[in-house]
């Protein structure tokens, strides 16, 4: 699959048109597109240094109902290598060495570097932002290290543009009891900055 998406990127053209014409002449055979139970994000490389995970913040108009403070340009995070995706059925666990943890459902944009150098989009997924937001309110010059944490992903990639809105649902489940739940809205629509914006600040790696 990944090898196919490459191939697809470098000829040039519409990647979701490509992948059905593939599916509907030779099926399905080969492209691993059953996951079940596996702890592979869609599209990561076997090198996982060679993917990196970024996420940004104060992007919405709105965070958990209440209007966000006014920011002239969104805050952008280094979260890891590939080797910190995880499954979104992984137990996620806070790390030792955590002041406390925070979960954020979002939309995961998921990007290639063609043969050029390239970064292009391929389409998109559901993710879990986990940080340390106790870190990052009590000691700010630190905010940048409250993001190293692991980044549970949804196996399914939708190749389609981000949605302009979806509510999404997010809870915390321990001893098989919901302790937390928050729904919220995702989409460009109510995104307080451009994707545009938010790509332009994306890293292009070497």
């Amino acid at each position: 699959m990944y090898e196919f998406v490459i191939n697809s990127i470098g000829e040039g053209g519409d990647i979701a048109e490509q992948l059905a014409e593939r599916i509907a002449t030779f099926g399905t055979a080969g492209m691993n597109l059953d996951r079940a139970g596996s702890d592979i994000p869609p599209l990561l490389p076997t090198a996982h240094c060679s993917a990196f995970v970024c996420s940004f913040g104060y992007t919405f108009n709105y965070i958990n109902g209440v209007l966000a403070p006014e920011r002239d340009a969104p805050d952008w995070y280094y979260k890891g290598h590939g080797a910190s995706l995880s499954s979104a059925t992984t137990t996620l666990v806070r790390p030792y060495y955590g002041s406390g943890m925070t979960i954020e459902g979002e939309h995961v944009a998921v990007y290639l570097v063609d043969r050029a150098g390239r970064p292009r989009y391929i389409g998109y997924s559901l993710a879990n932002d986990a940080s340390d937001a106790t870190l990052r309110h009590e000691k700010p010059s630190l905010s940048a290290l409250s993001k190293l944490y692991s980044t549970p992903i949804a196996r399914e990639l939708l190749v389609h543009p981000l949605p302009a809105s979806r509510e999404i649902t997010a809870n915390i489940i321990r001893d098989g009891n919901v302790i937390w739940e928050q729904t919220g809205l995702l989409g460009t629509d109510h995104m307080r900055f451009p994707l545009a914006d938010l790509e332009d600040r994306r890293p292009t790696p070497a």
